[in-house]
Order: C-alpha cells, then sequence, then structure tokens
C-alpha cells in the first residue's frame, strides 16, 4: 500500500486512495441502510458529503468516513477487507 506522511492508504480502484486511519465503516451497496446512507448523502447540499468512486461502474461497497462522508466504490466489501488486512499484517 503506498504511503504518504506515514498515513497508509486504501485502494478504492481506479486510482482512487483514502486514508485508511478515516475510515469508520465499510458495508456492503446491497443493504437498506448503506443505499439510505448513500442517498441522504447524493442528496445533501454539503460539498463532499458524497464522492462517487465507481467511474460508472456497479456500486459493491461503501466506505464511511469519519467526518461523515460517504464514498461509494466499485470493489467488493471483501477485497477491500483483504487489503486492510495485508496492511494490518505487513505493520
Amino acid at each position: 500500500m503506498p504511503k504518504t506522511n506515514d498515513y497508509a492508504l486504501l485502494h478504492l480502484g481506479f486510482a482512487t486512495y483514502i486514508p485508511i486511519h478515516k475510515i469508520t465503516a465499510v458495508m456492503k451497496y446491497n443493504s437498506t441502510a448503506s443505499k439510505r446512507l448513500v442517498r441522504e448523502a447524493r442528496d445533501s447540499t454539503e460539498p463532499g458529503k458524497f464522492v462517487d468512486a465507481t467511474h460508472g461502474r456497479r456500486t459493491n461497497s461503501v466506505v464511511i468516513l469519519d467526518n461523515g462522508a460517504v464514498i461509494a466504490c466499485p470493489v467488493k466489501v471483501e477485497t477491500l477487507h483483504g487489503r486492510l488486512q495485508n496492511y494490518i499484517e505487513e505493520r
């Protein structure tokens, strides 16, 4: 995983990275709760509340950050979990 300023970054696909220490939750998109979170964040007028990192692909997971931002990702939850596990094992 790439590191900048001693913070590890999680690859979300399509050259999109987020700092691992900012992640609050990772959810499957097919749940009602995650769909509601995405809808509310997308409809919000607050800038930066919703980030679409799918680049036109199907949304498979949703990442919630500590500042309340919601990120729609094309990568499956299992793949993100594996990437996080690899980071933990490397430390």
